[in-house]
């Protein structure tokens, strides 16, 4: 079980976005650099004409003729974020590297049947995956906010049979090892961030083969603490000293991609073959979503350019 959000941070703290149009399709957002945001205020949401393959400081020209302005510095040009050495990629767990639904449905059905209460549909239990027990079983439960007995003991019920049985109840998504070494050999840093408690997280990750590919796994605490993924993006960040301009959150639910808006990554990309919907992490403000874990590997491309912020692109392999 895993996990609102700020908005992105203005022009000249983390970047700004104007606007550019691909031919009649969708309105493109476009990266505006740190480096001297004044320079690029009049260009923000203009639409222009597809700019093809031009490259980024050509685009900046083709605004700047058209208004007739100063042309920024060729510094300028560069997102800063390029600048840095490593890429921190941190990974959702559930619904983004394994597929944890058996496991998860069966804890929830057999807590739930232990105390007297009828199993919910197969959608309701679908959509538990993500959010923190803390969140869902007071909801499946009816239980108030400050009630929290019940709710207790169906989290010590539902983590007898997850240790047990449920954990291994699980699956790593085909084609996630292959992407996660193509993006260690591109020299990435990888990190887990799941609102799963560490001691699971880390089993997890270690029983299915994964842990050779990340610099460590971040979860919960037993007792709930950091189960809220902003908390725990930011403990994240300050552990590992890592400047939210360098990190992209990978992830299916809009928790993961609200808590990126909040922590001020860099980008949040939502996966469509988890548990959340494409309408889930577009409303959460998803820069880009990937409906399979093939599709995550066009991220590399995107880096290339410093362009992962183009909260218009789909990857090829999209889904819903």
């Amino acid at each position: 079980m895993e996990d609102n959000a700020s908005s992105r941070p203005p022009a000249g703290t983390g970047g700004g976005c104007g606007s550019r149009r691909r031919g009649t399709g969708r309105t493109r957002p476009l990266v505006v650099p740190r480096g001297n945001p004044g320079a690029f205020d009049r260009f923000r949401r203009l639409a222009v004409p597809d700019t093809g393959s031009l490259g980024f400081a050509q685009i900046i020209a083709r605004f700047a003729q058209r208004q007739r302005a100063p042309l920024p510095k060729a510094s300028h040009l560069i997102p800063p974020v390029t600048k840095h050495a490593t890429w921190h990629l941190l990974f959702d767990l559930d619904g983004t590297l394994t597929d944890p639904g058996p496991g998860i449905i069966g804890c929830i059905a057999y807590a739930l049947t232990a105390l007297g209460f009828p199993t919910p549909s197969q959608e309701v239990l679908r959509s538990c995956i993500g959010p923190p027990l803390q969140t869902t079983f007071p909801a499946l439960l009816g239980e108030q906010p400050g009630e929290s007995s019940l709710t207790n003991q169906a989290i010590a019920l539902y983590r007898d049979r997850f240790v047990r049985v449920g954990m291994y109840e699980n699956a790593v998504y085909s084609g996630i090892p292959e992407l996660l070494a193509r993006l260690q050999d591109a020299r990435c840093r990888l990190y887990v961030a799941t609102a799963k408690p560490t001691v699971f997280a880390e089993e997890i990750v270690r029983h299915f083969g994964l842990a050779t590919y990340f610099a460590a796994v971040y979860g919960s605490e037993l007792s709930g603490e950091r189960s809220d993924k902003s908390e725990l993006l930011a403990y994240l960040l300050r552990r590992e000293n890592i400047p939210p301009e360098t990190a992209i959150m990978i992830g299916d639910r809009e928790h993961d991609i609200l808590a990126a808006t909040a922590c001020a990554l860099f980008a949040a990309v939502g996966v469509t073959y988890g548990y959340g919907s494409a309408e889930e992490l577009r409303q959460a403000g998803a820069d880009a979503l990937c409906g399979a874990p093939e599709g995550l590997g066009d991220v590399l491309d995107l880096l290339a350019g410093g362009n992962v912020r183009q909260k218009g692109y789909n990857s090829r392999h999209e889904g819903t």
